[in-house]
């Protein structure tokens, strides 16, 4: 299910995560922020056996419903290049 952004201003526009993205602001001014916190699948054990990579994938999927595995893991794999 994807998980959809809501401004902090008006709660009645949503948008996905990359939308949120592109945008920065919401066009009222507000920030965006999900309209609930999704659970992990994993569980603190399994997070505290994973390297860093794996735990920011286990939990951005979560937030960021709307791109694929592949575009997650390049961004996290890059992120510190």
């Amino acid at each position: 299910m994807n998980l959809l952004y809501k401004s902090t201003r008006n709660a009645d526009k949503t948008v996905t995560a990359s939308e949120a993205i592109l945008k920065g602001l919401a066009d009222d001014g507000g920030l965006y922020v999900p309209e609930r916190i999704p659970t992990l699948d994993v569980t603190m054990d399994e997070l505290a056996g994973m390297t860093y990579q794996e735990t920011a994938y286990a939990v951005m999927k979560q937030f960021l419903t709307d791109y694929t595995e592949e575009e997650l893991k390049y961004c996290i794999s890059h992120a510190y290049d």
